[in-house]
């Protein structure tokens, strides 16, 4: 016997997934995706000049920041 979950689906069965692009018009690029009530929106600003004291420009710095809908933003 197959039980259904509490919005219905079978156990087998994925939440909708959603996903588009270059949502944000400030960004270099962005894209935002969703599966049931998890949404995640990304976006890329750059590349811009170094402006640390002796910052290598052949390499990257990747900053991610994270607000999630309760809890403290992370980074």
């Amino acid at each position: 016997m197959e039980v259904n979950r509490e919005d219905g689906r079978t156990q087998n069965q994925l939440r909708p997934l959603a996903c588009s692009r270059n949502i944000l018009h400030r960004a270099h690029g962005s894209a935002s995706w969703s599966q049931g009530d998890t949404k995640v929106l990304a976006a890329v600003y750059g590349p811009k000049a170094g402006t640390r004291k002796n910052e290598n420009p052949e390499k990257a710095c990747i900053e991610v920041v994270w607000k999630p809908k309760t809890g403290q933003i992370g980074c």
